[in-house]
């Protein structure tokens, strides 16, 4: 019986500026489905699905953070020019990451929490709300109804 040959292996050793490609590569693809996945949870109003999936989502940014520090105090123990300017790049990848995460966690415990974090990009912020009252300010016919719009409608039977 002869032994088979694996297809290919996963390199034990890569450098520097292809562990930074890779890094990029899976760092960009996460955020951009996050994205994806936020635009379909506000187009289909399936949030609950969205929340099931927020421990593994933690844990797999966790993940992410935790391999490029230590990519990060690995690169920063060389000292020529070229690793320099990579681990420069890496640690703006870590922080672009970073902020991803802490714009999520530890905010996002509940499933109204996550429909405000989905909702909040689409929200004016209250000084621009307050600043559009001053602006266009209601009709002063408003102010002289006596009949309250939104009472129950009290019809007899």
């Amino acid at each position: 019986m002869t032994a088979t040959k694996p297809a290919q292996q996963f390199p034990t050793t890569m450098k520097l500026p292809e562990l930074l490609a890779l890094f990029e590569f899976s760092v960009h693809l996460t955020i951009r489905k996050w994205e994806d996945l936020c635009k379909e949870t506000l187009r289909t109003g399936d949030s609950e699905s969205h929340h099931a999936i927020r421990d593994e989502y933690e844990a797999l940014l966790d993940g992410q953070l935790k391999m490029l520090d230590g990519c990060l105090q690995v690169s920063r123990l060389h000292a020529d020019q070229e690793s320099r300017e990579l681990t420069a790049s890496m640690s703006a990848l870590r922080d672009q990451l970073a902020t991803h995460y802490d714009s999520l966690f530890p905010k996002w415990q509940t499933l109204d929490d996550l429909e405000d974090i989905l909702l909040a990009p689409l929200s004016l912020p209250n000084e621009v709300l307050l600043e559009m009252a001053k602006r266009f300010p209601p009709p002063q016919s408003w102010f002289e109804e006596t009949i309250d719009p939104f009472a129950p409608n009290e019809e007899s039977p």
